[in-house]
Protein backbone atom coordinates (compact mmCIF):
# COMPACT_ATOMS: atom_id res chain seq x y z
CA UNK A 1 0.00 0.00 0.00
CA UNK A 2 2.91 2.32 0.34
CA UNK A 3 3.83 2.29 -2.86
CA UNK A 4 0.36 4.34 -3.99
CA UNK A 5 1.86 6.81 -1.10
CA UNK A 6 4.94 7.60 -3.16
CA UNK A 7 5.61 10.53 -5.05
CA UNK A 8 6.74 8.88 -7.70
CA UNK A 9 3.81 6.63 -8.37
CA UNK A 10 1.06 8.19 -11.09
CA UNK A 11 -2.85 8.40 -9.91
CA UNK A 12 -3.35 9.45 -13.33
CA UNK A 13 -1.95 5.96 -14.71
CA UNK A 14 -4.13 4.48 -12.33
CA UNK A 15 -7.21 5.76 -13.48
CA UNK A 16 -6.21 5.27 -17.05
CA UNK A 17 -5.34 2.30 -17.61
CA UNK A 18 -6.79 0.32 -14.57
CA UNK A 19 -10.36 -1.35 -15.16
CA UNK A 20 -13.59 0.68 -14.23
CA UNK A 21 -16.86 -0.53 -12.02
CA UNK A 22 -19.75 -1.29 -14.67
CA UNK A 23 -22.64 0.88 -14.24
CA UNK A 24 -24.96 -2.59 -13.91
CA UNK A 25 -22.61 -2.81 -10.66
CA UNK A 26 -23.94 0.64 -9.56
CA UNK A 27 -28.00 -0.31 -10.37
CA UNK A 28 -27.18 -3.11 -7.98
CA UNK A 29 -25.65 -1.08 -5.17
CA UNK A 30 -28.66 1.33 -5.42
CA UNK A 31 -31.15 -1.05 -5.62
CA UNK A 32 -30.22 -2.81 -2.55
CA UNK A 33 -29.69 0.51 -0.93
CA UNK A 34 -32.93 1.87 -1.74
CA UNK A 35 -34.69 -1.73 -1.01
CA UNK A 36 -36.19 -1.85 -4.39
CA UNK A 37 -36.33 -5.44 -3.97
CA UNK A 38 -34.82 -6.03 -7.93
CA UNK A 39 -32.18 -5.68 -9.97
CA UNK A 40 -32.13 -3.02 -12.53
CA UNK A 41 -31.78 -4.24 -15.95
CA UNK A 42 -30.88 -1.35 -17.74
CA UNK A 43 -26.90 -1.97 -18.31
CA UNK A 44 -25.95 1.16 -20.52
CA UNK A 45 -27.73 4.15 -17.86
CA UNK A 46 -28.03 5.12 -14.00
CA UNK A 47 -31.03 4.01 -12.34
CA UNK A 48 -33.18 6.97 -12.93
CA UNK A 49 -35.58 8.51 -10.15
CA UNK A 50 -33.22 7.59 -7.33
CA UNK A 51 -33.97 8.90 -4.01
CA UNK A 52 -30.74 10.18 -2.50
CA UNK A 53 -28.00 9.59 -0.25
CA UNK A 54 -27.24 12.52 2.07
CA UNK A 55 -23.38 10.94 3.13
CA UNK A 56 -21.20 8.99 1.32
CA UNK A 57 -18.11 7.81 2.97
CA UNK A 58 -15.07 6.38 0.19
CA UNK A 59 -12.52 4.49 2.40
CA UNK A 60 -9.10 4.39 0.24
CA UNK A 61 -11.00 6.84 -2.49
CA UNK A 62 -7.69 6.54 -4.63
CA UNK A 63 -8.39 8.70 -7.66
CA UNK A 64 -12.06 8.39 -6.70
CA UNK A 65 -12.24 5.24 -9.38
CA UNK A 66 -15.33 4.40 -6.98
CA UNK A 67 -17.31 7.34 -5.77
CA UNK A 68 -17.13 9.36 -8.89
CA UNK A 69 -20.46 7.65 -10.19
CA UNK A 70 -22.15 7.71 -7.25
CA UNK A 71 -21.78 11.47 -7.20
CA UNK A 72 -25.17 12.13 -8.74
CA UNK A 73 -26.99 10.38 -6.27
CA UNK A 74 -25.61 12.28 -3.24
CA UNK A 75 -27.17 15.32 -1.76
CA UNK A 76 -25.33 16.95 0.65
CA UNK A 77 -21.61 15.25 1.31
CA UNK A 78 -18.97 13.20 0.36
CA UNK A 79 -15.87 12.25 2.35
CA UNK A 80 -13.30 10.57 1.11
CA UNK A 81 -10.12 9.30 2.48
CA UNK A 82 -7.18 7.77 1.51
CA UNK A 83 -3.42 7.82 3.07
CA UNK A 84 -1.63 8.96 -0.27
CA UNK A 85 -1.72 12.62 -0.38
CA UNK A 86 -0.85 11.63 -4.41
CA UNK A 87 -4.41 9.89 -4.71
CA UNK A 88 -5.79 12.62 -2.31
CA UNK A 89 -4.36 15.60 -4.73
CA UNK A 90 -6.00 13.39 -7.68
CA UNK A 91 -9.60 12.69 -6.23
CA UNK A 92 -9.86 16.32 -5.43
CA UNK A 93 -9.39 17.51 -9.49
CA UNK A 94 -11.13 14.39 -11.05
CA UNK A 95 -14.53 15.00 -8.29
CA UNK A 96 -14.50 19.43 -9.26
CA UNK A 97 -13.73 17.89 -12.83
CA UNK A 98 -17.34 15.56 -12.80
CA UNK A 99 -18.91 18.08 -10.87
CA UNK A 100 -18.79 20.72 -13.93
CA UNK A 101 -18.74 18.29 -16.75
CA UNK A 102 -22.21 16.83 -15.80
CA UNK A 103 -23.72 19.83 -14.09
CA UNK A 104 -23.81 17.94 -10.46
CA UNK A 105 -25.78 19.41 -7.40
CA UNK A 106 -23.16 22.48 -6.88
CA UNK A 107 -24.19 22.53 -3.30
CA UNK A 108 -22.73 18.88 -2.60
CA UNK A 109 -19.80 19.75 -0.05
CA UNK A 110 -16.92 17.27 -0.24
CA UNK A 111 -14.37 16.70 2.60
CA UNK A 112 -10.62 15.00 2.39
CA UNK A 113 -9.22 12.84 4.97
CA UNK A 114 -5.39 11.82 5.20
CA UNK A 115 -4.40 8.78 6.56
CA UNK A 116 -5.15 5.10 7.23
CA UNK A 117 -8.68 3.76 6.71
CA UNK A 118 -8.03 1.95 10.12
CA UNK A 119 -7.95 5.00 11.68
CA UNK A 120 -10.92 6.58 10.19
CA UNK A 121 -13.02 7.32 13.47
CA UNK A 122 -9.99 9.36 15.03
CA UNK A 123 -9.53 11.35 11.90
CA UNK A 124 -13.27 12.03 11.30
CA UNK A 125 -13.15 13.51 14.81
CA UNK A 126 -10.22 15.40 14.43
CA UNK A 127 -11.46 17.09 11.33
CA UNK A 128 -14.38 18.40 13.45
CA UNK A 129 -12.24 19.67 15.52
CA UNK A 130 -10.63 21.73 13.71
CA UNK A 131 -13.33 23.05 12.02
CA UNK A 132 -16.60 23.02 14.00
CA UNK A 133 -18.67 25.32 11.22
CA UNK A 134 -18.16 22.67 8.16
CA UNK A 135 -17.82 19.74 9.71
CA UNK A 136 -20.49 18.99 12.82
CA UNK A 137 -20.45 16.14 15.51
CA UNK A 138 -23.07 14.01 13.86
CA UNK A 139 -20.51 13.14 11.12
CA UNK A 140 -19.80 9.91 12.96
CA UNK A 141 -22.34 7.51 12.84
CA UNK A 142 -24.65 9.18 10.32
CA UNK A 143 -23.63 8.31 6.86
CA UNK A 144 -26.16 6.44 4.76
CA UNK A 145 -23.37 4.56 2.84
CA UNK A 146 -19.81 3.76 3.13
CA UNK A 147 -18.17 2.18 0.16
CA UNK A 148 -14.31 0.99 -0.12
CA UNK A 149 -13.06 0.38 -3.34
CA UNK A 150 -10.36 -2.56 -3.87
CA UNK A 151 -9.20 -1.27 -0.49
CA UNK A 152 -10.44 -3.75 2.08
CA UNK A 153 -7.51 -6.31 1.85
CA UNK A 154 -5.01 -3.25 3.15
CA UNK A 155 -7.52 -3.19 6.51
CA UNK A 156 -7.56 -4.88 9.87
CA UNK A 157 -10.83 -7.32 9.51
CA UNK A 158 -12.57 -6.81 12.85
CA UNK A 159 -11.50 -3.27 13.44
CA UNK A 160 -12.66 -2.22 9.55
CA UNK A 161 -16.23 -4.11 10.94
CA UNK A 162 -16.37 -2.09 14.20
CA UNK A 163 -15.22 1.05 12.58
CA UNK A 164 -18.59 0.04 10.12
CA UNK A 165 -20.79 -0.04 12.77
CA UNK A 166 -20.10 3.34 14.26
CA UNK A 167 -19.94 5.55 11.15
CA UNK A 168 -23.12 3.67 9.37
CA UNK A 169 -26.90 5.24 10.29
CA UNK A 170 -28.78 2.43 12.20
CA UNK A 171 -32.51 0.86 11.46
CA UNK A 172 -31.08 -0.90 8.41
CA UNK A 173 -30.95 2.61 7.11
CA UNK A 174 -27.12 2.94 6.23
CA UNK A 175 -25.36 0.19 4.08
CA UNK A 176 -21.86 -1.03 3.87
CA UNK A 177 -20.70 -1.83 0.40
CA UNK A 178 -17.37 -3.15 -0.34
CA UNK A 179 -15.53 -4.30 -3.72
CA UNK A 180 -12.32 -5.22 -5.82
CA UNK A 181 -10.89 -6.92 -8.89
CA UNK A 182 -7.66 -8.91 -8.93
CA UNK A 183 -6.06 -10.84 -11.85
CA UNK A 184 -7.46 -10.28 -15.22
CA UNK A 185 -7.91 -13.65 -17.24
CA UNK A 186 -7.47 -13.85 -21.14
CA UNK A 187 -10.68 -14.84 -22.26
CA UNK A 188 -9.82 -17.92 -24.49
CA UNK A 189 -6.05 -17.94 -24.05
CA UNK A 190 -4.64 -19.98 -21.03
CA UNK A 191 -1.46 -19.58 -22.57
CA UNK A 192 -1.24 -15.98 -21.79
CA UNK A 193 -2.72 -16.39 -18.12
CA UNK A 194 0.20 -18.84 -17.61
CA UNK A 195 2.30 -15.94 -18.78
CA UNK A 196 0.96 -13.42 -16.46
CA UNK A 197 1.28 -15.65 -13.59
CA UNK A 198 4.34 -16.66 -14.21
CA UNK A 199 5.80 -12.76 -14.36
CA UNK A 200 3.20 -11.73 -11.81
CA UNK A 201 3.54 -14.43 -8.66
CA UNK A 202 5.70 -17.35 -9.39
CA UNK A 203 8.81 -16.18 -10.95
CA UNK A 204 11.28 -14.50 -8.47
CA UNK A 205 13.01 -12.71 -10.65
CA UNK A 206 9.81 -10.21 -11.27
CA UNK A 207 6.89 -9.05 -9.63
CA UNK A 208 6.54 -11.86 -7.51
CA UNK A 209 8.84 -11.26 -4.34
CA UNK A 210 7.88 -7.50 -4.42
CA UNK A 211 3.84 -8.11 -3.03
CA UNK A 212 3.12 -6.31 0.16
CA UNK A 213 1.31 -9.23 2.33
CA UNK A 214 -1.11 -10.42 3.36
CA UNK A 215 -2.87 -7.85 1.48
CA UNK A 216 -2.34 -9.64 -1.81
CA UNK A 217 -3.17 -12.42 -0.46
CA UNK A 218 -6.30 -11.19 0.56
CA UNK A 219 -7.44 -9.82 -2.63
CA UNK A 220 -6.08 -13.12 -4.63
CA UNK A 221 -9.01 -14.93 -2.01
CA UNK A 222 -11.93 -12.31 -3.04
CA UNK A 223 -11.80 -11.26 0.31
CA UNK A 224 -13.03 -14.43 2.03
CA UNK A 225 -11.83 -14.05 5.27
CA UNK A 226 -13.68 -10.44 6.14
CA UNK A 227 -16.53 -12.20 4.28
CA UNK A 228 -17.11 -14.86 6.36
CA UNK A 229 -17.02 -12.35 9.16
CA UNK A 230 -19.31 -9.80 8.09
CA UNK A 231 -21.80 -12.88 7.53
CA UNK A 232 -21.52 -13.42 11.13
CA UNK A 233 -21.70 -10.34 12.17
CA UNK A 234 -24.85 -9.79 14.02
CA UNK A 235 -24.52 -5.74 13.50
CA UNK A 236 -25.04 -6.34 9.91
CA UNK A 237 -28.05 -8.22 8.17
CA UNK A 238 -29.20 -8.85 4.44
CA UNK A 239 -25.49 -9.24 3.66
CA UNK A 240 -24.92 -10.34 0.27
CA UNK A 241 -21.64 -11.46 -0.89
CA UNK A 242 -21.18 -12.30 -4.50
CA UNK A 243 -18.46 -14.23 -6.19
CA UNK A 244 -17.13 -13.80 -9.97
CA UNK A 245 -14.44 -15.68 -11.82
CA UNK A 246 -14.59 -15.84 -15.33
CA UNK A 247 -11.62 -18.87 -14.98
CA UNK A 248 -13.69 -20.85 -12.81
CA UNK A 249 -11.63 -21.77 -10.65
CA UNK A 250 -13.12 -19.75 -7.15
CA UNK A 251 -16.15 -22.33 -5.72
CA UNK A 252 -19.38 -20.58 -6.68
CA UNK A 253 -17.93 -17.69 -8.93
CA UNK A 254 -18.38 -19.30 -12.21
CA UNK A 255 -21.29 -18.80 -13.69
CA UNK A 256 -23.60 -19.46 -17.10
CA UNK A 257 -26.96 -18.83 -16.52
CA UNK A 258 -28.01 -15.19 -17.09
CA UNK A 259 -30.11 -14.73 -14.15
CA UNK A 260 -27.01 -15.49 -11.95
CA UNK A 261 -24.45 -13.33 -14.11
CA UNK A 262 -26.72 -10.23 -13.51
CA UNK A 263 -26.31 -10.45 -9.89
CA UNK A 264 -22.42 -10.87 -10.64
CA UNK A 265 -20.23 -7.48 -11.06
CA UNK A 266 -18.54 -8.75 -14.56
CA UNK A 267 -15.69 -6.33 -15.02
CA UNK A 268 -14.15 -7.39 -19.02
CA UNK A 269 -12.99 -4.91 -21.36
CA UNK A 270 -11.41 -5.65 -25.26
CA UNK A 271 -7.90 -3.73 -24.61
CA UNK A 272 -4.22 -3.94 -26.77
CA UNK A 273 -1.72 -5.86 -25.41
CA UNK A 274 0.19 -2.44 -24.81
CA UNK A 275 -2.67 -1.04 -22.78
CA UNK A 276 -2.55 -4.48 -21.30
CA UNK A 277 0.79 -3.80 -19.60
CA UNK A 278 0.35 -0.07 -18.59
CA UNK A 279 -1.89 -1.62 -16.66
CA UNK A 280 0.33 -4.05 -14.81
CA UNK A 281 2.65 -1.29 -14.59
CA UNK A 282 0.15 0.29 -11.90
CA UNK A 283 0.81 -2.85 -9.63
CA UNK A 284 2.18 -1.58 -6.39
CA UNK A 285 4.56 -4.70 -7.08
CA UNK A 286 5.99 -2.86 -9.91
CA UNK A 287 6.61 -0.20 -8.92
CA UNK A 288 8.69 -1.77 -6.32
CA UNK A 289 10.35 -4.22 -8.72
CA UNK A 290 11.93 -0.83 -10.61
CA UNK A 291 12.85 1.18 -7.44
CA UNK A 292 14.52 -2.19 -6.88
CA UNK A 293 15.96 -2.75 -10.24
CA UNK A 294 17.07 0.94 -11.17
CA UNK A 295 20.68 0.83 -12.24
CA UNK A 296 21.54 -2.85 -11.91
CA UNK A 297 23.02 -4.58 -15.27
CA UNK A 298 21.77 -7.88 -16.12
CA UNK A 299 18.88 -7.51 -15.12
CA UNK A 300 15.85 -8.56 -17.58
CA UNK A 301 13.48 -5.81 -18.04
CA UNK A 302 10.07 -7.79 -16.39
CA UNK A 303 7.32 -5.77 -19.04
CA UNK A 304 10.17 -6.37 -21.99
CA UNK A 305 9.79 -10.05 -20.47
CA UNK A 306 6.11 -10.20 -20.53
CA UNK A 307 5.99 -8.64 -24.14
CA UNK A 308 8.18 -10.83 -25.81
CA UNK A 309 6.85 -14.20 -24.29
CA UNK A 310 3.45 -13.18 -25.36
CA UNK A 311 5.16 -12.50 -28.96
CA UNK A 312 6.86 -15.66 -29.14
CA UNK A 313 3.85 -17.98 -27.87
CA UNK A 314 1.14 -16.59 -28.58
CA UNK A 315 2.57 -14.17 -31.67
CA UNK A 316 1.28 -11.16 -30.52
CA UNK A 317 2.28 -7.16 -31.10
CA UNK A 318 1.41 -4.21 -28.40
CA UNK A 319 -1.49 -3.84 -30.88
CA UNK A 320 -2.97 -7.19 -30.76
CA UNK A 321 -6.41 -6.68 -29.34
CA UNK A 322 -7.81 -9.55 -26.57
CA UNK A 323 -10.35 -9.77 -24.31
CA UNK A 324 -9.83 -9.94 -20.21
CA UNK A 325 -12.19 -10.19 -17.74
CA UNK A 326 -11.26 -9.89 -13.77
CA UNK A 327 -11.92 -11.93 -10.98
CA UNK A 328 -13.91 -9.70 -8.54
CA UNK A 329 -16.55 -9.74 -5.40
CA UNK A 330 -18.18 -7.46 -3.79
CA UNK A 331 -20.17 -7.26 -0.57
CA UNK A 332 -23.40 -5.44 0.55
CA UNK A 333 -24.36 -5.52 4.14
CA UNK A 334 -27.32 -2.90 6.53
CA UNK A 335 -26.31 -1.74 9.90
CA UNK A 336 -28.75 -3.50 12.03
Amino acid sequence: MTSFSDPSYSANNYLQFRPTYPTSFYNLLLDYHFQRGSYSKDEDQYVTNTPKLDKLLDLGCGPGEGSIPLLPHVNKKIVANDMSPVMLENVQQNYKLTVETYAINADLKFSFLGGSADNILQLLEEQERQDHETHSTDDVGDFDMVISAETVHWLKPTRFLDNISKLLKGDQLGTLAYFGYVDPVFVGFPEADAIYDEIVYESGMYLGPYWQMPGRARLRALYRELNDLLLKDDRFTDTIVEYYDPSGKIEDGCVTDKSELAKKMVIEKEMTIGDFLNYAKTFSAALKWAQANAGKGGVDDAFEVFEKKFADKLGWTLDTKVKVSWKTVYAFARKV
